[in-house]
Protein backbone atom coordinates (compact mmCIF):
# COMPACT_ATOMS: atom_id res chain seq x y z
CA UNK A 1 0.00 0.00 0.00
CA UNK A 2 2.76 2.18 1.05
CA UNK A 3 4.82 1.37 -2.23
CA UNK A 4 1.68 2.50 -4.47
CA UNK A 5 1.23 5.51 -2.29
CA UNK A 6 4.45 7.13 -3.12
CA UNK A 7 4.09 5.91 -6.87
CA UNK A 8 1.23 7.87 -6.92
CA UNK A 9 2.49 10.77 -5.67
CA UNK A 10 5.46 10.24 -7.85
CA UNK A 11 3.03 10.32 -11.23
CA UNK A 12 1.49 13.73 -9.16
CA UNK A 13 4.62 15.58 -8.95
CA UNK A 14 5.17 14.47 -12.65
CA UNK A 15 2.25 15.27 -13.96
CA UNK A 16 2.08 18.78 -12.07
CA UNK A 17 5.82 19.44 -13.63
CA UNK A 18 4.16 18.92 -17.07
CA UNK A 19 1.25 21.07 -16.72
CA UNK A 20 3.66 23.95 -15.46
CA UNK A 21 6.29 23.49 -18.00
CA UNK A 22 5.84 26.05 -20.37
CA UNK A 23 5.77 26.15 -23.83
CA UNK A 24 8.98 28.33 -25.39
CA UNK A 25 8.39 29.60 -29.06
CA UNK A 26 11.55 31.18 -30.27
CA UNK A 27 11.38 33.23 -33.67
CA UNK A 28 14.53 31.89 -35.60
CA UNK A 29 14.82 35.64 -37.20
CA UNK A 30 14.93 37.73 -33.48
CA UNK A 31 15.59 34.84 -31.43
CA UNK A 32 12.63 35.87 -28.97
CA UNK A 33 10.09 34.23 -26.90
CA UNK A 34 6.91 34.95 -28.72
CA UNK A 35 5.10 32.32 -26.66
CA UNK A 36 3.73 34.95 -24.32
CA UNK A 37 3.47 38.59 -24.43
CA UNK A 38 6.89 40.11 -23.85
CA UNK A 39 6.03 43.51 -23.03
CA UNK A 40 2.48 45.29 -22.04
CA UNK A 41 0.49 47.66 -24.19
CA UNK A 42 0.59 51.78 -23.38
CA UNK A 43 -0.69 51.50 -20.34
CA UNK A 44 -0.99 55.44 -18.74
CA UNK A 45 -0.99 53.44 -15.21
CA UNK A 46 2.68 52.19 -15.78
CA UNK A 47 4.36 55.68 -15.90
CA UNK A 48 2.57 57.21 -13.07
CA UNK A 49 5.82 55.47 -11.33
CA UNK A 50 8.20 58.66 -12.31
CA UNK A 51 11.98 57.35 -12.91
CA UNK A 52 14.36 59.51 -14.32
CA UNK A 53 17.62 58.54 -16.35
CA UNK A 54 20.65 59.14 -13.30
CA UNK A 55 24.59 59.25 -14.83
CA UNK A 56 27.00 57.71 -12.81
CA UNK A 57 30.55 59.03 -14.07
CA UNK A 58 30.14 56.81 -17.87
CA UNK A 59 27.40 54.66 -16.85
CA UNK A 60 23.28 54.87 -16.58
CA UNK A 61 20.91 54.29 -14.89
CA UNK A 62 17.43 55.25 -13.03
CA UNK A 63 16.30 57.22 -10.17
CA UNK A 64 12.80 58.28 -8.75
CA UNK A 65 11.80 61.92 -7.73
CA UNK A 66 13.94 61.51 -5.00
CA UNK A 67 17.08 61.21 -6.45
CA UNK A 68 17.16 57.14 -4.20
CA UNK A 69 18.54 54.64 -7.52
CA UNK A 70 16.27 52.09 -8.32
CA UNK A 71 17.98 50.35 -10.97
CA UNK A 72 22.04 50.88 -10.44
CA UNK A 73 24.06 52.57 -13.51
CA UNK A 74 25.17 49.94 -15.16
CA UNK A 75 24.45 51.41 -19.07
CA UNK A 76 26.65 53.18 -21.67
CA UNK A 77 23.07 54.47 -23.11
CA UNK A 78 19.83 54.74 -22.04
CA UNK A 79 16.77 56.54 -23.65
CA UNK A 80 13.80 57.21 -21.18
CA UNK A 81 10.86 55.27 -19.86
CA UNK A 82 7.84 55.16 -22.17
CA UNK A 83 5.05 53.08 -21.30
CA UNK A 84 7.24 51.49 -18.59
CA UNK A 85 9.57 50.41 -20.81
CA UNK A 86 13.36 51.75 -21.60
CA UNK A 87 15.83 51.07 -24.29
CA UNK A 88 19.16 50.64 -22.71
CA UNK A 89 22.77 49.74 -24.21
CA UNK A 90 26.16 48.56 -23.96
CA UNK A 91 28.91 50.61 -26.68
CA UNK A 92 32.44 50.65 -27.45
CA UNK A 93 34.39 51.75 -30.10
CA UNK A 94 33.82 48.78 -32.06
CA UNK A 95 30.51 47.48 -31.62
CA UNK A 96 26.71 49.01 -29.82
CA UNK A 97 23.91 46.66 -28.81
CA UNK A 98 20.52 47.45 -27.13
CA UNK A 99 18.08 46.08 -25.48
CA UNK A 100 15.15 46.79 -23.11
CA UNK A 101 14.62 46.92 -19.90
CA UNK A 102 11.16 47.12 -17.31
CA UNK A 103 10.92 49.55 -14.66
CA UNK A 104 12.31 47.07 -11.95
CA UNK A 105 15.04 46.51 -14.49
CA UNK A 106 14.52 43.44 -15.51
CA UNK A 107 15.61 42.62 -19.15
CA UNK A 108 12.30 42.32 -21.65
CA UNK A 109 14.51 42.24 -24.80
CA UNK A 110 17.78 41.16 -24.31
CA UNK A 111 20.68 43.67 -25.37
CA UNK A 112 21.47 41.89 -28.67
CA UNK A 113 20.80 44.08 -31.33
CA UNK A 114 21.53 46.69 -33.14
CA UNK A 115 19.21 49.20 -33.29
CA UNK A 116 15.60 49.49 -31.29
CA UNK A 117 13.34 52.08 -31.16
CA UNK A 118 9.68 52.03 -30.27
CA UNK A 119 7.17 53.06 -32.97
CA UNK A 120 4.08 55.16 -30.93
CA UNK A 121 1.39 52.00 -31.89
CA UNK A 122 2.42 49.43 -29.40
CA UNK A 123 5.08 48.35 -31.43
CA UNK A 124 8.54 48.34 -32.13
CA UNK A 125 11.58 48.14 -34.42
CA UNK A 126 14.33 45.91 -34.43
CA UNK A 127 17.33 46.22 -36.66
CA UNK A 128 19.23 42.91 -37.51
CA UNK A 129 21.58 41.70 -39.94
CA UNK A 130 19.25 41.57 -42.78
CA UNK A 131 17.55 44.62 -41.99
CA UNK A 132 15.14 46.01 -39.71
CA UNK A 133 11.58 44.09 -38.30
CA UNK A 134 8.43 45.32 -36.50
CA UNK A 135 7.05 43.25 -33.82
CA UNK A 136 4.14 43.28 -31.27
CA UNK A 137 4.08 43.26 -27.76
CA UNK A 138 4.34 39.07 -28.39
CA UNK A 139 7.40 39.74 -29.71
CA UNK A 140 6.11 38.44 -33.04
CA UNK A 141 6.96 40.44 -36.16
CA UNK A 142 3.90 41.65 -37.76
CA UNK A 143 4.84 40.25 -41.28
CA UNK A 144 7.88 38.74 -43.09
CA UNK A 145 9.53 41.69 -44.14
CA UNK A 146 12.69 43.42 -43.86
CA UNK A 147 12.69 47.14 -44.10
CA UNK A 148 15.52 50.05 -44.69
CA UNK A 149 13.98 52.76 -42.37
CA UNK A 150 11.12 52.38 -40.14
CA UNK A 151 9.57 55.79 -39.15
CA UNK A 152 8.72 55.45 -35.55
CA UNK A 153 7.79 58.72 -34.96
CA UNK A 154 5.43 58.56 -38.07
CA UNK A 155 3.76 55.75 -36.42
CA UNK A 156 0.37 57.50 -35.99
CA UNK A 157 -3.40 56.42 -36.49
CA UNK A 158 -2.32 52.43 -35.91
CA UNK A 159 -0.44 53.56 -39.89
CA UNK A 160 3.40 53.14 -39.97
CA UNK A 161 5.76 54.67 -42.34
CA UNK A 162 8.52 52.77 -43.71
CA UNK A 163 11.21 52.75 -46.47
CA UNK A 164 11.08 49.66 -49.04
CA UNK A 165 14.11 50.27 -50.46
CA UNK A 166 17.68 52.19 -50.13
CA UNK A 167 16.88 53.82 -52.86
CA UNK A 168 14.42 55.90 -50.97
CA UNK A 169 10.83 54.71 -51.44
CA UNK A 170 8.42 54.75 -49.24
CA UNK A 171 5.09 52.88 -48.30
CA UNK A 172 2.92 53.09 -45.49
CA UNK A 173 1.45 49.72 -43.59
CA UNK A 174 -1.25 49.37 -40.81
CA UNK A 175 -0.29 47.69 -37.80
CA UNK A 176 -0.96 44.03 -38.83
CA UNK A 177 2.06 44.98 -41.20
CA UNK A 178 -0.24 45.26 -44.40
CA UNK A 179 -0.28 47.88 -46.87
CA UNK A 180 -2.92 50.35 -47.01
CA UNK A 181 -1.59 50.77 -50.80
CA UNK A 182 0.71 49.47 -53.30
CA UNK A 183 1.88 52.88 -54.16
CA UNK A 184 5.14 53.90 -53.21
CA UNK A 185 6.04 57.52 -52.42
CA UNK A 186 9.57 59.31 -52.54
CA UNK A 187 8.71 60.95 -48.80
CA UNK A 188 6.03 60.87 -46.50
CA UNK A 189 4.85 62.00 -43.57
CA UNK A 190 2.20 60.67 -40.76
CA UNK A 191 -1.54 60.20 -40.45
CA UNK A 192 -3.06 62.66 -38.19
CA UNK A 193 -7.09 63.54 -39.11
CA UNK A 194 -7.10 60.36 -41.08
CA UNK A 195 -4.79 62.05 -43.96
CA UNK A 196 -1.21 62.02 -44.68
CA UNK A 197 0.87 64.11 -46.66
CA UNK A 198 2.53 62.05 -49.50
CA UNK A 199 4.95 63.06 -52.57
CA UNK A 200 4.25 61.72 -56.39
CA UNK A 201 6.67 63.02 -59.18
CA UNK A 202 8.19 65.48 -56.67
CA UNK A 203 4.74 67.30 -55.64
CA UNK A 204 2.53 66.92 -52.44
CA UNK A 205 -0.13 65.65 -52.01
CA UNK A 206 -2.59 64.13 -49.34
CA UNK A 207 -3.97 60.42 -49.46
CA UNK A 208 -6.52 58.91 -46.76
CA UNK A 209 -6.34 55.65 -44.42
CA UNK A 210 -7.57 53.43 -47.34
CA UNK A 211 -5.24 54.94 -49.70
CA UNK A 212 -7.15 57.12 -51.91
CA UNK A 213 -5.74 60.39 -52.83
CA UNK A 214 -7.48 63.16 -51.15
CA UNK A 215 -5.83 66.36 -52.01
CA UNK A 216 -4.30 66.61 -55.42
CA UNK A 217 -0.25 66.53 -56.03
CA UNK A 218 0.14 70.17 -56.59
CA UNK A 219 2.23 71.35 -53.72
CA UNK A 220 5.94 72.00 -53.31
CA UNK A 221 5.61 71.66 -49.59
CA UNK A 222 2.70 70.06 -47.52
CA UNK A 223 2.74 69.74 -43.50
CA UNK A 224 0.21 67.13 -41.70
CA UNK A 225 -3.23 68.16 -40.83
CA UNK A 226 -4.55 69.33 -37.69
CA UNK A 227 -7.74 70.51 -37.27
CA UNK A 228 -8.30 69.16 -40.73
CA UNK A 229 -5.98 72.09 -41.48
CA UNK A 230 -2.49 72.18 -43.43
CA UNK A 231 0.02 74.87 -44.35
CA UNK A 232 1.07 74.09 -48.08
CA UNK A 233 3.35 76.17 -50.44
CA UNK A 234 2.77 76.09 -53.72
CA UNK A 235 4.00 77.79 -56.72
CA UNK A 236 3.86 81.45 -58.07
CA UNK A 237 4.32 83.44 -60.93
CA UNK A 238 4.65 86.54 -59.17
CA UNK A 239 7.82 85.22 -56.84
CA UNK A 240 9.23 81.43 -58.98
CA UNK A 241 11.91 81.41 -57.11
CA UNK A 242 10.68 81.72 -53.72
CA UNK A 243 7.43 79.45 -52.48
CA UNK A 244 4.41 81.08 -50.53
CA UNK A 245 2.96 79.90 -47.78
CA UNK A 246 -1.15 79.42 -47.60
CA UNK A 247 -3.67 77.21 -45.44
CA UNK A 248 -5.60 74.43 -46.70
CA UNK A 249 -8.45 72.05 -45.55
CA UNK A 250 -8.70 68.30 -45.94
CA UNK A 251 -10.52 68.60 -49.61
CA UNK A 252 -7.72 70.63 -50.82
CA UNK A 253 -9.81 74.49 -50.39
CA UNK A 254 -7.84 77.17 -50.21
CA UNK A 255 -8.37 78.86 -46.41
CA UNK A 256 -5.74 81.38 -46.07
CA UNK A 257 -4.44 82.53 -49.91
CA UNK A 258 -0.70 81.44 -50.68
CA UNK A 259 1.33 85.22 -49.71
CA UNK A 260 2.68 84.70 -47.25
CA UNK A 261 6.60 83.74 -46.37
CA UNK A 262 5.39 81.78 -43.20
CA UNK A 263 2.88 80.30 -41.49
CA UNK A 264 3.09 79.07 -37.88
CA UNK A 265 0.26 76.95 -36.76
CA UNK A 266 -0.47 76.11 -33.41
CA UNK A 267 -1.36 72.21 -32.92
CA UNK A 268 -1.73 72.32 -29.77
CA UNK A 269 -5.43 73.57 -29.01
CA UNK A 270 -6.18 77.08 -29.89
CA UNK A 271 -6.10 76.38 -33.71
CA UNK A 272 -4.60 80.03 -34.48
CA UNK A 273 -2.59 80.78 -37.26
CA UNK A 274 0.20 83.75 -38.02
CA UNK A 275 0.74 84.70 -41.73
CA UNK A 276 4.92 86.36 -41.64
CA UNK A 277 4.12 88.34 -44.99
CA UNK A 278 7.81 90.45 -45.09
CA UNK A 279 10.01 87.45 -43.70
CA UNK A 280 13.13 89.09 -43.36
CA UNK A 281 15.32 88.58 -40.25
CA UNK A 282 15.99 91.90 -38.26
CA UNK A 283 13.47 93.82 -40.68
CA UNK A 284 9.69 94.80 -38.74
CA UNK A 285 6.98 92.35 -40.46
CA UNK A 286 3.10 92.55 -40.63
CA UNK A 287 2.10 89.49 -38.59
CA UNK A 288 -1.32 88.86 -39.48
CA UNK A 289 -3.20 86.45 -37.04
CA UNK A 290 -5.97 84.28 -38.78
CA UNK A 291 -8.58 81.49 -36.86
CA UNK A 292 -9.20 78.39 -38.22
CA UNK A 293 -11.44 79.59 -40.82
CA UNK A 294 -9.13 82.53 -42.33
CA UNK A 295 -10.91 85.00 -40.87
CA UNK A 296 -8.60 87.94 -39.72
CA UNK A 297 -8.21 88.95 -36.35
CA UNK A 298 -5.67 91.65 -36.37
CA UNK A 299 -1.87 92.76 -37.49
CA UNK A 300 0.91 93.78 -36.07
CA UNK A 301 4.11 94.77 -36.64
CA UNK A 302 7.22 92.70 -35.05
CA UNK A 303 10.43 90.97 -36.00
CA UNK A 304 9.20 87.40 -35.73
CA UNK A 305 6.39 86.01 -34.19
CA UNK A 306 6.20 82.24 -33.44
CA UNK A 307 2.76 79.78 -32.85
CA UNK A 308 0.22 80.63 -30.00
CA UNK A 309 0.60 77.96 -27.81
CA UNK A 310 -1.23 77.77 -24.47
CA UNK A 311 -2.16 81.22 -25.46
CA UNK A 312 1.27 82.37 -25.79
CA UNK A 313 3.58 83.36 -28.67
CA UNK A 314 7.08 83.98 -28.22
CA UNK A 315 7.84 87.47 -30.70
CA UNK A 316 10.70 88.95 -31.99
CA UNK A 317 11.53 92.66 -31.57
CA UNK A 318 15.00 94.66 -31.54
CA UNK A 319 16.29 90.91 -31.45
CA UNK A 320 14.85 90.22 -27.86
CA UNK A 321 12.33 87.93 -27.32
CA UNK A 322 8.88 87.83 -25.08
CA UNK A 323 5.31 86.83 -25.59
CA UNK A 324 1.96 87.85 -26.37
CA UNK A 325 -1.35 86.79 -26.09
CA UNK A 326 -3.78 85.91 -29.14
CA UNK A 327 -5.35 89.22 -28.33
CA UNK A 328 -2.00 90.99 -29.13
CA UNK A 329 -1.07 92.46 -25.76
CA UNK A 330 2.49 91.41 -24.54
CA UNK A 331 2.34 89.81 -21.43
CA UNK A 332 5.92 88.89 -21.09
CA UNK A 333 8.30 92.42 -21.93
CA UNK A 334 10.97 91.30 -24.66
CA UNK A 335 14.23 90.57 -22.77
CA UNK A 336 15.39 87.17 -23.63
CA UNK A 337 18.22 86.43 -26.18
CA UNK A 338 15.66 83.26 -27.11
CA UNK A 339 12.46 81.99 -26.20
CA UNK A 340 10.42 78.32 -26.52
CA UNK A 341 7.00 78.09 -26.65
CA UNK A 342 5.17 77.41 -23.49
CA UNK A 343 4.70 73.57 -22.73
CA UNK A 344 2.44 72.45 -19.08
CA UNK A 345 2.80 76.66 -18.19
CA UNK A 346 6.76 76.57 -18.44
CA UNK A 347 9.01 77.61 -21.73
CA UNK A 348 12.89 77.25 -22.15
CA UNK A 349 14.61 80.66 -22.69
CA UNK A 350 17.59 81.62 -23.12
CA UNK A 351 19.18 84.90 -21.35
CA UNK A 352 22.86 86.14 -21.18
CA UNK A 353 24.02 82.32 -23.12
CA UNK A 354 22.51 80.17 -20.56
CA UNK A 355 19.14 78.76 -20.50
CA UNK A 356 16.05 78.51 -17.67
CA UNK A 357 12.65 77.74 -17.58
CA UNK A 358 10.40 80.56 -16.51
CA UNK A 359 6.36 80.23 -15.87
CA UNK A 360 3.90 82.51 -17.28
CA UNK A 361 4.59 85.09 -14.80
CA UNK A 362 7.72 85.30 -16.00
CA UNK A 363 9.36 83.76 -12.95
CA UNK A 364 12.29 81.66 -12.85
CA UNK A 365 11.23 78.35 -12.07
CA UNK A 366 14.79 77.02 -12.96
CA UNK A 367 17.73 79.44 -12.80
CA UNK A 368 19.74 79.93 -15.86
CA UNK A 369 22.33 77.88 -15.27
CA UNK A 370 22.49 75.29 -18.38
CA UNK A 371 24.44 75.58 -21.63
CA UNK A 372 21.86 73.42 -23.65
CA UNK A 373 18.59 71.53 -23.51
CA UNK A 374 16.79 68.72 -25.13
CA UNK A 375 13.07 68.62 -25.64
CA UNK A 376 11.62 70.30 -22.74
CA UNK A 377 7.46 69.45 -23.33
CA UNK A 378 8.49 66.05 -21.92
CA UNK A 379 9.77 67.05 -18.93
CA UNK A 380 6.43 66.16 -16.77
CA UNK A 381 6.96 62.34 -17.94
CA UNK A 382 10.90 61.76 -17.62
CA UNK A 383 12.74 65.17 -16.89
CA UNK A 384 15.00 66.85 -20.06
CA UNK A 385 18.79 65.80 -20.54
CA UNK A 386 20.85 69.30 -19.98
CA UNK A 387 24.72 70.48 -20.64
CA UNK A 388 26.01 72.61 -17.37
CA UNK A 389 29.65 74.26 -17.83
CA UNK A 390 31.16 73.10 -14.63
CA UNK A 391 29.91 69.41 -15.54
CA UNK A 392 31.79 67.27 -18.08
CA UNK A 393 28.66 65.20 -19.51
CA UNK A 394 25.07 65.45 -20.07
CA UNK A 395 22.59 65.23 -17.26
CA UNK A 396 18.84 64.97 -16.30
CA UNK A 397 16.99 67.17 -14.98
CA UNK A 398 13.25 67.12 -13.26
CA UNK A 399 10.74 69.94 -13.75
CA UNK A 400 12.00 71.04 -9.85
CA UNK A 401 15.55 71.23 -11.19
CA UNK A 402 17.03 68.97 -9.26
CA UNK A 403 19.91 67.36 -11.14
CA UNK A 404 20.27 63.61 -11.66
CA UNK A 405 24.05 62.33 -11.54
CA UNK A 406 26.86 62.04 -9.05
Amino acid sequence: MIKLMAIFSLSVVLFSGCLQRKKVHVDPVTGLDTSDQLFPLYNADLDTVLLIPYRKGEKWGFADTTKSVIIKPRYDYVKPFQSGMAIVGITSKSISKYGIIDKKGKLIIPINYDYIKFNNCDLISLRLDRGIVIINNHGRRINKHFYTIVYGRFCAENKITISTSKYGTYQIINTKGQKITDTTFSKTLYFHDNICPVTKHSKWGAIDTSGKVVVDFIYNRLRPFYYHRAKATISNELTPYRDKWGLIDDLGNVIIPFEYDEIMADYHGSGRYIGVINGLKGELNTNTIFDINGNCLYTNHLTYCEAFVEGLAPFEINEKFGYIDIDGQIIIEPQYDYTEVFSMGLAWVRLDGKYGLINKKNKAVIPFNYQATSDYSAMEKHGILVKKEDVDFPFYIDKNGMEYYE
